[in-house]
């Protein structure tokens, strides 16, 4: 396979890599890392909002989701600016990682010439965060309607919107690799068992659970007391190569309405992207 990038130049610029096209190509990528989370639409607004030459950065269609070689998820989209008779064909991909973001961001002024989004998307495919497969994930999922979210170490919660009148909570942790013991073993004992202030009491149901995608698993509820306040917690697991682990805390008043909530949460359940060997591998060492 030949490079599409042989005869760039590197430079090294803050925060990141400098490619630069060969003459006449007039072509530029910059590799920025560690860039904080945030969304992919935001962070695409203000990379693009400055103008050129007076033009505005236009979005050509939206912006399309993928995943990357190493099962990483990322967005890619298109945009051009036409100050005076030029015409800047620029194509920006982000990849997410656990608590950073990369972005690769590909400029050229003779599109004729050069297929810059075809660069851009391979190297984003192509792209190390050396983060590892065999780690806990976040994971997307259709957050409850009008809940307020909470971030926890490895986990969200949402919060009723009408909370502690409702006093429902639903808690999405991390999904992690299935086969971990020691590690996840210690985590579940400080982070997700219920607090000892819960008086577990007899179970209520067991059933069959399933996402929309084909995973599947178990949801079990059963009763609870609170500071002597009767209480229903429901727990469901989901996975095949990883975990997915929820819970919902609720009382009896409003159990039924936020069961309701927390199915329609699973069932939204997207699984965790495998790892997979791609012919874009020859732009690995410029993106490591």
């Amino acid at each position: 396979m030949s490079d599409p990038l042989a005869g760039w130049r590197r430079r090294a610029v803050d925060g990141g890599v400098l490619l630069v096209g060969p003459d006449p190509m007039y072509a530029a990528i910059r590799i920025r890392t560690g860039i904080p989370l945030q969304p992919v639409r935001a962070l695409l607004d203000e990379m693009t909002a400055v103008r050129l030459g007076g033009a505005a950065f236009e979005e050509i269609g939206a912006a399309r989701g993928f995943c990357t070689d190493e099962g990483e998820h990322a967005a890619i989209a298109a945009f051009v600016a036409r100050p005076g008779d030029a015409q800047i064909r620029r194509t920006i991909a982000v990849v997410v990682g656990d608590s950073a973001m990369l972005s690769i961001d590909g400029r050229v002024v003779r599109p004729a010439h050069l297929d810059i989004t075809a660069i851009v998307r391979g190297m984003a495919l192509a792209s190390s965060l050396g983060l590892g497969t065999d780690r806990w994930r976040r994971y997307f999922y259709a957050a409850p309607r009008g809940w307020h979210r909470l971030e926890r170490l490895h986990a969200d919660v949402w919060f009723a919107p009408a909370y502690p009148t409702n006093p429902g909570t639903i808690t999405v942790f991390h999904a992690r690799p299935s086969g971990q013991r020691a590690s996840a073993a210690l985590h579940a004992n400080v982070f997700e068992k219920l607090a000892a202030e819960y008086v577990q009491g007899e179970l209520i149901e067991r059933r069959p659970a399933t996402t929309a995608t084909g995973l599947t698993g178990e949801r079990i509820t059963f009763r609870a007391q609170l500071d002597g306040q009767a209480r229903r917690a429901t727990n469901v697991v989901v996975g095949d190569r990883y975990v997915h682990l929820l819970r919902l805390e609720t009382d009896d008043a409003h159990a039924d309405a936020n069961a309701a909530i927390l199915d329609d949460v699973v069932r939204s359940i997207e699984p965790i992207p495998p790892v997979r060997t791609h012919d874009a591998a020859a732009f690995s060492h410029y993106t490591e």
